[in-house]
């Protein structure tokens, strides 16, 4: 990552988690107090795994561990997003499945010091974007319909949706194009850049909102 995205993305990384901390009591009323929390370790987990690159010119395992805790998280506030029994169960089975086959890759399949866990973060984007796409469902199904513009949840799914449905085909073929086809890897990466900070963008958007006015279906 050039120096300038590297600052773009720390920008976008800091700005989100302030703003979570200004916001944090309208955070805790919609269920969200973790997530101030969960921006500080991102933050944190994004600048050792910086130093980490810096000092000792290797960070692939960190980020393999790293970013599936992120997914796992995500997966988690999906869950606490909907109501439905029906829909939490669901997604407690793909958080339990995420965590099955993550381990099963780590141990026996993909090599997370050598290369990145492909494997595990196709299947991670796969089930955040199933879980996104059941959120909205049961959203625009609901018998009281949210305005959607003062709800925190609807943007930071919106947002996590985004990222990881355009991340599936970058993650399942990316150890591939990144040892025969560089030029085209490193342009997909740029677009994925973009894409988050998109993403960061929705996740302020949601900490900033609140949901006093909503519209009844009648």
């Amino acid at each position: 990552m050039t120096s300038i995205w590297l600052f773009i993305a720390i920008s976008f990384e800091i700005a989100t988690f302030i703003v979570s901390v200004i916001y944090s009591k309208t955070l805790i009323k919609n269920k969200l107090s973790t997530f101030p929390y969960f921006l500080l370790f991102i933050l944190l987990g994004e600048i050792t795994g910086i130093l980490l690159g810096k000092i000792y010119h290797k960070n692939i395992a960190f980020y393999n561990i790293f970013t599936s805790l992120q997914m796992a998280y995500y997966l988690v506030l999906i869950h606490k997003s909907i109501n439905s029994l029906k829909g939490k169960r669901c997604i407690s089975f793909c958080l339990l499945f995420f965590i099955i086959t993550t381990l099963i890759n780590y141990f026996f399949i993909q090599n997370i010091d050598a290369e990145l866990a492909s494997y595990t973060f196709t299947i991670g984007c796969l089930l955040i974007t199933i879980g996104g796409v059941y959120f909205f469902y049961e959203l625009l199904h609901s018998d009281e319909i949210e305005n959607y513009a003062t709800y925190p949840q609807f943007w930071i799914i919106l947002g996590l949706f985004i990222f990881y449905t355009c991340n599936i085909p970058y993650m399942s073929v990316y150890n591939y194009l990144s040892k025969n086809y560089l030029t085209i890897c490193n342009a997909y990466f740029k677009i994925i850049e973009i894409l988050s900070y998109i993403m960061y963008s929705f996740f302020i958007i949601g900490i900033v909102c609140n949901r006093k006015k909503k519209l009844f279906l009648h």
